[in-house]
């Protein structure tokens, strides 16, 4: 699928939803693309511990991209559990 049909197709999603719509933007994806490894149950609170920039810059260039969104990233951490 090219980008363009992506756009499209998430718009007319949005146009459906009623001008909003609430959808997994591959935050994951984009922090692997970036070096990080999240093939961990807690890759998330890993990232956050070992590269707080990481989060920080995938962060930014979502919501600086040419898109009409808004990241809400939520992240708890169990440190017993790390």
């Amino acid at each position: 699928m090219g980008f363009q049909k992506a756009i499209t197709l998430l718009e007319d999603l949005i146009k459906r939803a009623g001008g909003c719509a609430v959808i997994d933007g591959g935050f994951a994806t984009q922090l692997e693309r970036h070096g990080a490894t999240i093939n961990d149950p807690l890759w998330s609170a890993l990232c956050l511990i070992k590269d707080p920039d990481l989060i920080k810059r995938v962060s930014l260039s979502l919501l600086l991209s040419p898109n009409t969104h808004i990241v809400v990233l939520f992240f708890y951490i169990l440190f017993d559990r790390i």
